[in-house]
């Protein structure tokens, strides 16, 4: 799942020119990040350094992303 965002964020950037500020992901896409990675505190840096803020939405099939 970190791979994923960390890719999808590149493209999206390459692609509009802006670096996303938010993700919509679902529990079970939130829940799969916060297992790889060792602390809720880890999980907290890593949004802060990408500069998202995370959108939880029951009804997503994958992670998407904005900019607002």
């Amino acid at each position: 799942m970190l791979d994923y965002l960390c890719d999808s964020v590149a493209k999206y950037q390459k692609l509009h020119g802006l670096k996303p500020n938010l993700v919509y992901l679902n529990n079970n896409h939130f829940q799969s990040l916060q297992h790889q990675l060792e602390t809720h505190h880890q999980l907290a840096n890593l949004f802060n350094e990408f500069d998202l803020t995370i959108v939880l939405s029951s009804s997503l099939t994958h992670p998407s992303f904005a900019y607002i």
